[in-house]
């Protein structure tokens, strides 16, 4: 995940859109993490999970059951309902 974001990013400072200290900033900012816990404390959250609608949906609903206290959380995908 954070390799896609490294190259995205690299493309930005080769455009000369930011600079190579703003990339580093933006990855030093970013974590990966597979216990869902890690997550109750963020700001954003993307998820990065095996394209299987049973295990995505179950990933969802155990962050969402973290994340109920903050409002600003998005709901639960409707195909997951």
């Amino acid at each position: 995940m954070l390799l896609r974001l490294d190259k995205s990013l690299g493309i930005q400072v080769e455009k000369d859109k930011i600079t190579r200290d703003e990339a580093d900033e933006v990855l030093g900012r970013c974590r990966t993490t597979a216990d869902l816990d890690d997550l109750e404390l963020c700001g954003i959250v993307i998820e990065s999970v095996v394209e299987d609608l049973a295990t995505k949906c179950e990933i969802l609903r155990q962050l969402d059951l973290i994340l109920w206290r903050r409002r600003s959380s998005p709901p639960i995908p409707r195909p997951c309902r």
